[in-house]
């Protein structure tokens, strides 16, 4: 949404640095490695902040007041006194005619608009048949997030960067004008963004890849009210119990681990720090590995506040109350969230020889100089568009798994185990290869066109296997002739990022993917859109598991590094004003690294804002 500050440019010298860092010239001449200001250091998790502190008190109608400034007031009363019941709104009744009343039922699955929306009467004041006076005042918004009811007081946002018009019937009562007509029959609650920051907390309920028996945690971010309390504890538990349902975008993707017929008998929060939820019913005779899960699905989903939320959840300890109580403390990571490599990755640096065949060098994590890596013939000449090395995290007899290059051009994958003497292969798609990305169950998707395919890499050996294709923009809620320009899957291996591009502009949108019997996307239907206040995007990488990292460029501004949160809240920008020959980005987590490529060269920039020229290079990539 459009409601997050811009953050101020850089100063001409530190510009003129990283130009000169790049080749592409600036101010004054400076050398290839140096410091730049930032606007906010890299790592920051800004996005979905709550505004505390603030109480605000609504104010009742005024005499006189005209049609449109009874909606805005019935607005700012709304989102002043929500709290998720009808008499905390006790104020936004009196806006409304007597014989409307009964009618507005709203719900915790509220409609968030701009912060300060257009409001205009549109419509004169008349009167029909000898009745009172009636008149129709519009509100505009350029934004919209709808939250959808997740379940127990839980919600998820769904985005529209459109523009939106509700329409309000109001008539005179007493000479006072007061609304007697909504939108959506009367079920609607309009709240302005700072009202939504205020009144919902950002939060993610945690499930396992579907079908798989790895210890791996998938985040669905969901909003939940800020005075829920206990209430709010309980609910989460309960979205737990069930696999999200065919509305989820995490439908056949994701999968909770409480066995079918598990009860809650109740949950209870001590102090309001140790959560203990006690458990009935079929969960009474899980074994004691999917007892385990259970725990770890309630630990992250209670304690953790994945948004930078300054209230977040006060639990800080979970008890599961079995027949033997299980309980897991601060600390207890245990591997659930996978969030990239286990030690600090190597940069993978392409480039061209003398006789125009790729070359490859990597930068080893600590070195200052990249070494060469020997590649076989057969990788044709010329430039990848696009390459990606698949993570080598996964031990194969004690040994770390067999990284594997894939590199395209044209409609031509090529793929070559790094390994002495492997020999490379290749595979033809439909339409030009745009973009190249590897998950950690070693599967290569590639986004081609209008659709993405995948391959699959043995982890013990590096062989390549089968093409299928994986996901269509045909049948989603993309425009059909939609061009899938980047694609990055998570960690996890189970939400995959793309930027997708049509004649409208480019946007984000993640979506999930189902990893048995075989890769595939799991609900095509239903795309999550994200980062809708970053003004064209074209390339990203995953941050960290709830935030991704996206390369933009807005207008004639240059380019600029933003940080999207997936639950749909506002981006934040880190850097502004880059140089207008970065063409991509890849980036490492938890080991904070990015690296912003050109067509000739390689710039990694680190937290503290340093910078430093890697290598003649094209494309640069992490393992991922």
């Amino acid at each position: 949404m459009s409601w997050r500050g811009r953050a101020p440019g850089l100063a001409c010298t530190a510009i003129s640095a990283l130009l000169a860092a790049l080749g592409l010239g600036g101010c004054v001449t400076l050398p290839t490695s140096g410091q730049i200001s930032n606007a906010a250091r890299l790592g920051s998790s800004t996005g979905g902040q709550q505004v505390q502190g603030v109480q605000l008190v609504p104010v009742p109608p005024g005499d006189g007041w005209s049609p449109s400034d009874i909606v805005r007031g019935f607005l700012a009363a709304s989102g002043a006194s929500w709290s998720g019941s009808k008499d905390s709104l006790s104020i936004a009744y009196d806006y409304l005619a007597s014989s409307y009343r009964k009618y507005w039922r709203p719900t915790w699955s509220a409609t968030v608009i701009d912060a300060v929306p257009a409001v205009t009467e549109i419509r004169s004041p008349l009167r029909v048949n000898s009745g009172p006076r009636t008149t129709i005042v519009r509100l505009t918004t350029q934004h919209v997030e709808r939250l959808k009811a997740v379940k127990y007081g839980a919600v998820s946002a769904v985005v529209s960067s459109r523009r939106h018009e509700f329409d309000f019937t109001l008539t005179q009562v007493g000479g006072q004008w007061r609304i007697d007509g909504m939108p959506s029959g009367g079920n609607i609650l309009l709240l302005t963004a700072p009202d939504f920051i205020r009144d919902y907390q950002p939060r993610d309920r945690y499930f396992f890849p579907a079908g798989a028996a790895g210890n791996v945690l998938v985040p669905d971010p969901v909003y939940i009210p800020q005075q829920a309390g206990v209430a709010g504890v309980r609910g989460l538990v309960s979205s737990l119990l069930t696999d999200p349902p065919a509305s989820s975008w995490l439908y056949q993707a994701a999968a909770t681990a409480f066995p079918s017929g598990t009860k809650l008998i109740g949950v209870q929060v001590p102090g309001g720090v140790n959560a203990v939820v006690d458990l009935g019913g079929t969960a009474l005779r899980a074994s004691p590995a999917i007892r385990q899960r259970m725990l770890a699905q309630l630990f992250f989903t209670l304690t953790t506040a994945p948004y930078g939320t300054s209230s977040g959840t006060q639990v800080r300890s979970v008890t599961l109350q079995l027949s033997h109580p299980l309980s897991l403390q601060p600390g207890s990571d245990k591997g659930w969230l996978r969030g990239g490599p286990r030690s600090p990755p190597r940069l993978y640096l392409p480039g061209l020889g003398a006789t125009g065949a790729p070359e490859l060098n990597v930068l080893r994590a600590g070195a200052t100089t990249p070494a060469p890596v020997p590649l076989s013939p057969g990788l044709g000449h010329g430039p990848f568009t696009a390459i990606a090395v698949s993570p080598a995290s996964q031990l194969v007899q004690g040994r770390p798994g067999v990284p594997v290059l894939a590199g395209c051009r044209g409609k031509t994958v090529y793929l070559l185990p790094l390994t002495p003497g492997a020999r490379p292969l290749s595979r033809t798609v439909p339409s030009r290869c745009t973009s190249l990305s590897w998950d950690y169950n070693g599967n290569l998707w590639v986004a081609a066109g209008t659709a993405a395919f995948a391959l699959h890499a043995d982890p013990g050996t590096g062989q390549v296997s089968g093409l299928s294709d994986v996901f269509n923009v045909a049948g989603t809620s993309l425009p059909a002739s939609a061009i899938i320009q980047a694609i990055r899957v998570a960690p996890d291996g189970v939400r995959v990022a793309m930027i997708v591009h049509d004649k409208a502009g480019n946007q984000i949108v993640v979506g999930s993917a189902r990893l048995t019997p075989a890769v595939s996307f799991a609900n095509s239907g239903v795309l999550v859109t994200v980062g809708s206040d970053i003004t064209g995007p074209i390339d990203l990488s995953w941050w960290d598991p709830d935030h991704l990292l996206v390369l933009a460029r807005p207008g004639h501004r240059g380019l600029e590094l933003d940080e999207a949160p997936l639950n749909g809240g506002p981006a934040a920008t880190l850097y502004t004003q880059l140089p207008v020959g970065i063409t991509a980005l890849t980036a490492s987590w938890p080991y904070p690294q990015v690296v912003l490529g050109t067509q000739g060269s390689a710039v990694k920039i680190a937290p503290n804002g340093s910078f430093r020229l890697e290598i003649r290079s094209g494309v640069p990539a992490y393992p991922g």
